[in-house]
């Protein structure tokens, strides 16, 4: 079974400059990085941090001190930082220091499907266009 426990603001702020652009810390291979492309939605573009946009919407990384996760936010600074934990297994200590030091969520995930969808679903939610109405 697989378990995708979250941590954290359930409110992302989201960017509003670069759209959907998702900077990846770790490593991704090709059918990785396929498999979350198609799990978080045509709404979504997955870049590799070196190479991602300062103005990144979402910043994905592995668990890392409070430093690196200053230095992230200095780095894309209205990125929402999100602490994935791939082993599956809840660490609450971990989780709170991550939000302590900024991190929007801490997620734990055993897969990475499930962890595309529920990444989707939140930039589906928090990056909707604004409405407009007719003048």
């Amino acid at each position: 079974m697989t378990t995708v426990t979250a941590v954290g603001n359930d409110e992302m702020r989201g960017a509003r400059a670069a759209l959907g652009v998702v900077a990846v810390g770790f490593p991704l291979s090709a059918e990785q990085r396929q498999t979350m492309v198609e799990a978080m939605g045509p709404a979504c573009e997955i870049e590799d941090i070196r190479q991602a946009p300062a103005d990144a919407a979402m910043v994905l990384v592995s668990p890392c001190s409070s430093q690196a996760l200053h230095a992230l936010q200095a780095l894309f600074p209205v990125a929402d930082i999100v602490v994935v934990d791939q082993d599956g297994v809840p660490d609450p200590d971990a989780a709170g220091r991550a939000i302590d030091a900024g991190a929007r969520a801490y997620l734990t995930a055993s897969d990475l499907v499930e962890l595309g969808r529920q990444l989707g679903s939140r930039i589906a939610v928090a990056w909707r266009p604004a409405a407009t109405s007719a003048a």
